[in-house]
């Protein structure tokens, strides 16, 4: 009997000690549905200030939070217009050139003009916030007509990012329909700016009567004109811009100075920072108008020549980079031009101040772990991203390839000389154990190395050795035997690619 007491005591301590264990042991997270994002997005669009959603529920995950400040965004910044910007997600800072905030609070449009620096902060399930931006920029088309006027280029930012203007700029507005002169004299009118639009002054002339604005004309080429101050409202202080004597006013400024505000920038961001599958890393989408041949940007020192859409990163002691999500684009720095074509990416090293050192590097295929999750669907247009452009080594990409020689002359035996320029460009197609080049067939001598023979139409023969030495680089030689007397010609010359067909 004592013995079936004792047992009995037993076994209700350890019922008691699990049912003990079972109180302290916390709720498993529920899984949020399609239906709680929806309630998310409704309380967020009710808060004023968007209330970072951890407030309002808890433990919010990863997925949800990045549901929700897109649909967000999309709807805030729909009526965004051309040189504007939009705060689409908690948290965006921004100063303005006035030096307050330029945008406060999300849902926030405001002039491109009037602002100095954004910084944007990354995604964070604990807080509920992650910065969200959009931008449109008006295009500086580098082969302008008539179909390319007011098309803008727009830019879609997102977690840790920063970006400031590469020049100084003044905010000005006319007071009236007000004319733009080519020089400060008063002569040429190059434009007309109409009453109360945002304008941005670039530089003065000596005696602060005329300022010089960038400019996009009527085609969408680049340019700058100048106004009369006594013509213009703002607020800030000119001589923060540089003073040009009326002799320097004669001289085409820097590529900068000739661009806009958010035109040419220094960009920097995070990297593989994305808490879930579902989020993006931290970077930047620019997507220029459908049917332009390619629009000019400026970014921390590189010269993008974009055509589609792009996704950016860039980080200051590392590189930036450029994925090519649908188009091509070409990117130079230090001199040197490089060819990325969808599915393709091409970085530039930049230093400890984010400016880019040396040449672009060699295009490489698309790494899908970075650019998971990107946001196309904010776009204008939105794309479907192209995979990964895998190419056997020494194969180039088949396009069109800009032929440049090497030499100017070349001089035969018998003291006659032979010009030499550059022919514009040749179609590059891959072919199976060979290239087609200018129409005639060289075949594969070894990895990267092809060797090619005919004769033109001039009765001329040729030998070509082409060596590739990456996707969008070719080297080369030219060996030509004239028709009809005794002289023969070696010639370098050099291919870049220009465009995929």
């Amino acid at each position: 009997m004592v013995k079936r007491l004792l047992l009995m005591i037993m076994m209700l301590l350890i019922f008691a000690l699990l049912v003990g264990a079972q109180d302290t042991t916390p709720e498993a997270t529920p899984e949020v549905t399609a239906e709680m994002t929806s309630e998310l997005s409704a309380e967020a669009t009710a808060a004023p200030n968007d209330t970072p959603i951890a407030e309002t529920t808890a433990d919010p995950e990863c997925p949800a939070l990045v549901s929700t400040a897109l649909d967000l965004t999309q709807n805030r910044c729909d009526a965004t217009g051309l040189n504007e910007a939009c705060y689409g997600f908690v948290m965006v800072e921004s100063e303005s050139r006035a030096g307050a905030n330029a945008l406060e609070r999300p849902g926030d449009i405001a002039s491109i003009n009037d602002i100095l620096t954004l910084q944007l902060s990354g995604l964070d399930v604990t807080t509920g916030q992650w910065g969200v931006l959009e931008f449109k920029v008006q295009a500086i088309v580098d082969e302008p007509s008539a179909e390319t006027v007011s098309q803008d280029v727009q830019f879609v930012v997102f977690g840790d990012t920063q970006i400031s203007n590469a020049d100084e700029f003044v905010p000005v507005t006319p007071i009236e329909n007000t004319s733009v002169y080519f020089l400060p004299d008063g002569n040429k009118i190059i434009a007309e700016l109409a009453a109360g639009t945002s304008e941005a002054a670039s530089a003065r002339l000596v005696g602060d009567e005329w300022l010089r604005i960038p400019l996009v004309l009527d085609d969408g080429s680049a340019s700058v004109g100048w106004v009369r101050v006594a013509d213009l409202s703002f607020s800030a202080d000119l001589s923060i811009l540089p003073e040009l004597t009326s002799e320097e006013a004669l001289t085409p400024p820097e590529l900068i100075s000739n661009f806009g505000p958010m035109q040419a920038f220094v960009f920097t961001s995070g990297l593989d920072d994305a808490p879930c599958s579902a989020a993006p890393n931290s970077g930047m989408l620019i997507q220029t108008p459908e049917g332009v041949a390619s629009v000019t940007i400026v970014m921390d020192e590189v010269v993008i020549q974009l055509s589609g859409t792009g996704f950016v990163q860039a980080q200051e002691d590392g590189e930036i980079r450029f994925d090519i999500l649908d188009g091509e684009a070409q990117v130079t720095a230090d001199g040197e031009t490089r060819t990325a074509i969808e599915g393709q990416s091409v970085s530039v090293d930049l230093d400890e101040n984010g400016q880019a050192i040396g040449a672009p590097n060699d295009p490489e295929p698309l790494d899908l772990d970075n650019i998971q999750s990107l946001p196309v669907e904010q776009l204008d247009d939105p794309v479907e991203i192209a995979p990964p452009l895998e190419l056997p080594p020494g194969v180039p990409v088949s396009g069109q390839w800009s032929l440049n020689f090497n030499v100017d002359t070349g001089t035969c035996s018998d003291g006659s000389v032979w010009p030499f320029s550059s022919v514009g460009t040749v179609e590059v197609l891959a072919q199976q154990d060979g290239l087609l080049y200018g129409g005639n067939f060289h075949v594969s001598t070894g990895i990267g190395s092809y060797q090619g023979d005919y004769t033109a139409s001039t009765g001329d023969n040729y030998s070509n050795v082409l060596l590739v030495a990456a996707s969008d680089q070719i080297t080369g030689t030219t060996t030509i035997n004239f028709s009809g007397r005794s002289c023969t010609l070696s010639v370098p010359f050099t291919l870049q690619l220009v465009g995929q067909n």
